[in-house]
């Protein structure tokens, strides 16, 4: 992940949005971004999470509520994934450890 940081303003010229903006979904999305409420800076990875609620809203026509269930799925998703692939290379090192002491 980068170190680089970002303003408010880096953000609003980044996104192409107002800072209310940025400040409402600061508020709406709390689950998905974490308390951001007191930053003065914000990370490469907090950048990449705005960019997807942009998308959801901005591109795609998610209401804010619409939007964090769309989040909300994709994290269940991600998590079932991540979840199976484990479970994938677990297999994996069983298969080869049994093949190993044939």
């Amino acid at each position: 992940m980068s170190n680089q940081s970002y303003t408010l303003v880096d953000l609003t010229q980044l996104l192409g949005v107002r800072s209310v903006t940025i400040k409402s979904w600061m508020k709406h999305f709390s689950d998905y971004l974490g308390d951001l409420s007191k930053k003065e800076k914000f990370s490469a990875d907090d950048l990449e999470k705005f960019k997807i609620i942009q998308n959801l809203v901005k591109v795609r026509g998610f209401t804010v509520d619409g939007a964090k269930r769309e989040i909300a799925n994709k994290n269940d998703f991600l998590e079932e994934r991540e979840k199976v692939v484990k479970q994938l290379t677990n297999l994996r090192r069983f298969l080869v450890d049994l093949r190993d002491s044939v």
